[in-house]
C-alpha cells in the first residue's frame, strides 16, 4: 500500500515538475521562396516562316474538324501550340 501512494505521489509530482517546464516560445514558420523560371526560348518576333507554317497547320486542322476526323486533327492543333506560344497568329481569324 505505501509503495503504491508513493508511486502516485512521484508521478504526480513529475507530472507538475514537467508541465512547468514547457515553454512558451512562439512558432517561427519559415518562409518559402519560390523561383520563377524565365523560359529563354520565347521568341520577339515570329518569322514569315514561322507565320505561314502556324497557319497552314491550323488550317489542315480545322479541314479534319470539318470532316469529322477529330482525333486526326489534334497532331496539327498541337504544332500551332508548339510554334504560336504566344497565340500571336492562331487567335487572329
Amino acid at each position: 500500500m505505501k509503495i503504491k501512494m508513493f508511486a502516485a505521489i512521484i508521478s504526480t509530482a513529475l507530472l507538475i515538475l514537467l508541465q512547468s517546464c514547457q515553454t512558451t516560445q512562439p512558432i517561427v514558420k519559415k518562409e518559402v521562396v519560390v523561383e520563377k523560371k524565365v523560359d529563354t526560348k520565347v521568341k520577339k518576333e515570329l518569322t514569315e516562316k514561322e507565320k505561314y507554317e502556324i497557319k497552314k497547320n491550323q488550317s489542315f486542322g480545322y479541314q479534319k474538324i470539318k470532316q469529322k476526323k477529330y482525333e486526326a486533327a489534334l497532331p496539327y492543333f498541337d504544332k500551332v501550340l508548339a510554334a504560336d506560344t504566344k497565340l500571336e497568329v492562331a487567335k487572329k481569324k
